[in-house]
């Protein structure tokens, strides 16, 4: 564990700076942080399964980190004030036990991205940006990437895709909001699905009811889903055991 009441400055020439408890417990206390990893060719700061974990200054503490391959931080207890977090070849994951906040409040003068990287993930106890001052992101920062955003916050995510010129759409992977709004903002692309197109389809049981002597007509398929948006449900026609009683017509689209 690192512990300065002002500033923490950690720099690694080929190196990750890592999480060596592999639990919750603080790794630095400060009030100012700033982390370098990789400076002369790799590293990265925390892991996929192993986030670094901070605890900032809740009144004006900021997070200032860059990483030549991924970068993942964890504020466990409270905010996560972040000034900008960049993964320059790789992706970043940002966890907050309350908020995950831009602590430059520049949405009326030109926003900077708080974070940069190739695909993003954010999640928050309570909200991610605010109102009048939105998270701002950078994802796919180069070209050729394919990464997307993840993120969930129990209360409002206010999100931005900075235009950086390079690819300014921003590819969903999921968004997810408990109790509150999502607001996503593309000012210079689009918001695109990223979902993978080999995802299985959702399929979930049907019940339907009628008398003795009635015909029923229905849709077996109207409350499944493919979360592939190019793919159609179809119905295998030959049903694996037929009806008890009576006949039963099924179409392949479900009908």
């Amino acid at each position: 564990t690192v512990f300065a009441t002002h500033s923490v400055n950690l720099s690694t020439v080929n190196g990750s700076i890592l999480d060596a408890f592999g639990d919750h417990a603080t790794n630095v206390d400060t009030h100012e942080l700033v982390l370098n990893a990789g400076t002369g060719g790799s590293g990265s700061i925390g892991s996929a399964d192993n986030y670094l974990d901070i605890d900032l200054n809740q009144a004006d503490g900021r997070v200032t980190a860059t990483a030549h391959d991924d970068a993942y931080i964890e504020e466990f207890a409270g905010d996560l004030r972040v000034n900008v977090i960049t993964a320059l070849n790789g992706n970043a994951g940002l966890r907050a036990d309350a908020s995950i906040v831009d602590v430059n409040n520049d949405d009326l003068s030109a926003p900077a991205a708080n974070v940069n990287a190739d695909s993003i993930i954010l999640q928050a106890g309570q909200r991610i940006g605010a109102a009048g001052a939105n998270f701002e992101i950078n994802t796919r920062r180069q070209l050729g990437d394919t990464g997307t955003l993840t993120a969930a916050s129990e209360l409002d995510a206010r999100i931005v895709e900075s235009t950086d010129g390079v690819i300014d759409d921003l590819y969903l992977n999921t968004v997810t909001v408990g109790g509150g709004i999502a607001f996503l903002t593309t000012p210079g692309g689009r918001i695109l699905n990223g979902l993978p197109d080999d995802l299985s389809p959702e399929a979930y049981a049907d019940v339907f009811g009628t008398q003795t002597g009635t015909a029923l007509s229905g849709n077996v398929l109207f409350n499944d889903r493919d979360p592939n948006p190019t793919d159609t449900l179809t119905v295998n026609t030959t049903p694996v055991s037929g009806p008890a009683h009576g006949g039963l017509s099924l179409a392949a689209d479900g009908s």
